[in-house]
């Protein structure tokens, strides 16, 4: 698994502290495993949909989120676009890493 880029921090810190960590792991929903999702519901989840301020279940552009003034000025559309596309490079095979990589070990 490839490490979190550095653009990707801000968000992934974000989700850390505002995101609880799913109880199951995602899974690939394409056939070479890859776009890890949570399925809640009828919903596909990516880490980025579970955090309140998504208005997506899987955002890839700032405009996505319902940010306030304050949150929104920390977060820049690479570091949205950064965390999707990491995320979404990750095989099943390595979900417990991806979670742990986020939300530290289990």
């Amino acid at each position: 698994m490839k490490p979190i880029p550095k653009a990707a921090m801000p968000i992934v810190e974000y989700i850390r502290e505002n995101v609880t960590r799913p109880k199951e792991l995602p899974r690939g929903t394409l056939p070479d495993g890859t776009h890890l999702r949570w399925l809640i519901g009828s919903l596909l989840f990516c880490p980025l949909g579970l955090c309140k301020e998504s208005n997506d279940q899987a955002p890839h552009q700032l405009s996505q989120f319902n940010f306030d003034e304050d949150e929104g000025e920390d977060f820049a559309e690479r570091n949205i676009s950064s965390t999707f596309q990491w995320w979404d490079e990750i095989p099943e095979s390595d979900a417990h890493a991806a979670c742990d990589a986020i939300w530290g070990e289990r």
